[in-house]
């Protein structure tokens, strides 16, 4: 997607939903044959990663890679430190959701692992990093989902889920699940199990 934006700069969005984590496991199968499914939807999300970094490299050769506004954006299901995230960053675009502290990144909530973490992105090409130093990107998670509200007090539950940055390391924190939602959302009426993030453009 291309646009112009105030003052006549051309800016670029590669725009991204990458295959996702989640694996049905089939009647009659067996742990082994499920992780192999995943780690096969694994290596294709790294594919896919390549494949937009050398989109970007076609689009933006040379120098313009460097003097270019772009951003690759999207659900990539990838968490931070995973491969296909890490092979985006590596080719030397900017994670603007990373400018936040470490417990504040998160834009997905899987209910059935009580977890949250990062799949979605807003990598900037490095003359739009530059350009905004400083600028941080919002998060709007009134609208996520929960798995029930107490009884007692009304309030979402999980109280807390773990921060996870991959599905092989350790959560790496637990984040307070009670903040306020959207009037109506309940554990069955959600917007999403992502959250959109939002960035001002100078």
């Amino acid at each position: 997607m291309q646009t112009r934006v105030p003052g006549g700069r051309q800016f670029t969005v590669f725009v991204n939903h990458f295959k996702s984590k989640f694996v049905q496991p089939r009647k009659g199968q067996t742990k082994a044959e499920v992780e192999a499914e995943r780690q096969l939807a694994a290596a294709y999300r790294l594919r896919q990663a390549r494949a937009v970094v050398e989109l970007v490299h076609e689009r933006f050769p040379g120098t313009r890679f460097s003097t270019a506004w772009f951003a690759v954006a999207g659900d990539l299901n990838s968490l931070n430190a995973e491969a296909p995230a890490l092979e985006i960053t590596a080719a030397g675009l900017d994670d603007a959701v990373a400018r936040l502290p470490v417990e504040e990144r998160w834009t997905e909530y899987y209910a059935g692992g009580g977890s949250v973490g990062q799949l979605d992105y807003l990598f900037l090409s490095p003359a739009l990093a530059a350009a905004t130093s400083g600028t941080l990107p919002s998060i709007e998670r009134r609208g996520i989902g929960m798995r029930t509200a107490s009884a007692v007090d009304g309030l979402p539950l999980p109280k807390r889920v773990r921060l996870e940055a991959s599905d092989t390391q350790q959560p790496t924190a637990t984040i307070n699940f009670r903040f306020d939602r959207f009037p109506g959302v309940t554990a069955k009426v959600k917007a999403s199990d992502h959250c959109p993030v939002f960035f001002d453009l100078p």
